[in-house]
């Protein structure tokens, strides 16, 4: 488990600055902090993440790279236990120090470090279904891929469709490419007379409800009677009977699963059926709290709610949030079309073909 994490500052006159640490009992020397700039420095002094040993300290780091523009260089590290695997926290720590560092100097600052530092540590225990949220919350990731399922382009397009549709610059690409290619969804690759890296979509995501488990019903059927076991039945029944899943939820979806108590309640719900006192101690919440989340989840046909004869109220899954991701098969033809009608040059035609075929094979 990361024992802390430190934010250090580059200065011309004095060196490396400590910004600022937690827990605040975490020590490190200014030689160490020295020593870790340096590590980033010697390659080439490019933006990125490390993964170093420094005698007995065990880091994670993130850099911003040198100066550009006048904007200070930092690097945000986190201080973990000897034997621990420091590359699992690549894409968490480039993610939250990319957010963490536009805080610098506002008055929460540390309260922002605490924030990214629990969010660190408890990456370690997410699903893939959370990470996927996390990434996909992003809007510039969204806009990306929304892009991508139009066909392949090269970094630089990529970059001016985003800034032209954001209005807003994006100074590395890379930041927000590699976590899409680290999930599979996306391939970057060279192609012979373009350039820049070309980016294919080989993997699409899209959201949906999914009705719940078959044995959820045997689940509810111990506690209820059969009678009122159909009425639950009935009620999932009517809701898939009018649902139809769209693009546009994606961003509801990865804001949905991202948040941690909805999704432990979601998670609960999927095996069993429980009363809310249950509930809340499954997802470790106070009684009040959870009762705000179940009406929310209760508003977004996620969560029913069913009485027995005795007054007892049970929760059950209505329907279950998720992530699809699949091959995107309507990409083949979408590829030899553009490419017939010389939309698209040979040479990246041939390239996403290729990669789809190897996609589709694995």
């Amino acid at each position: 488990m990361p024992q802390g994490i430190i934010v250090v500052r580059w200065d011309e006159a004095e060196g490396t600055v400590l910004e600022a640490k937690h827990p605040t009992s975490v020590e490190i020397s200014p030689d160490e902090m020295m020593r870790i700039f340096t590590s980033h420095a010697m390659g080439e002094g490019k933006p990125g993440f490390l993964a170093m040993k420094l005698g007995d300290l065990n880091i994670a780091s993130y850099y911003t790279g040198l100066a550009l523009r006048g904007m200070p260089q930092y690097y945000v590290a986190i201080l973990l236990t000897e034997g621990e695997d420091a590359t699992v926290f690549e894409e968490p720590l480039t993610e939250s120090s990319t957010d963490l560092l536009q805080k610098v100097g506002s008055d929460n600052f540390l309260v922002f470090l605490e924030e990214a530092y629990r969010g660190l540590v408890d990456y370690l225990t997410l699903s893939d279904e959370q990470r996927t949220a996390m990434l996909i919350r992003d809007v510039r990731r969204r806009l990306l891929l929304q892009k991508l399922t139009g066909g392949p382009l090269s970094k630089v397009e990529a970059k001016e469709l985003l800034e032209q549709e954001l209005q807003k610059e994006i100074l590395n690409m890379d930041l927000l490419v590699e976590p899409l290619v680290n999930l599979g969804l996306v391939k970057k690759a060279i192609v012979e007379g373009i350039p820049s890296e070309c980016l294919f979509l080989l993997r699409d995501v899209f959201p949906v409800k999914l009705p719940p488990d078959v044995n959820l019903l045997k689940a509810l059927k111990n506690r209820v009677s059969e009678d009122i076991a159909t009425k639950y039945e009935q009620q999932v029944a009517k809701f898939f009977l009018g649902y139809s899943a769209h693009d546009e939820d994606l961003e509801y979806m990865a804001n949905l699963i991202s948040n941690p108590t909805k999704y432990k309640i979601i998670q609960a719900l999927r095996t069993n059926v429980y009363t809310l006192r249950e509930l809340s101690g499954r997802v470790s919440s106070k009684e009040s709290e959870a009762m705000e989340m179940v009406k929310t989840l209760q508003k977004e046909q996620i969560v029913s709610e069913i009485s027995d004869r005795s007054g007892n109220r049970y929760l059950a899954l209505k329907s279950s949030p998720t992530f699809l991701i699949f091959f995107p098969e309507y990409m083949v033809n979408m590829v030899r079309e553009k490419w017939a009608s010389g939309m698209l040059e040979d040479g990246i035609a041939k390239k996403h073909l290729e990669l789809l075929k190897e996609a589709y094979a694995s």
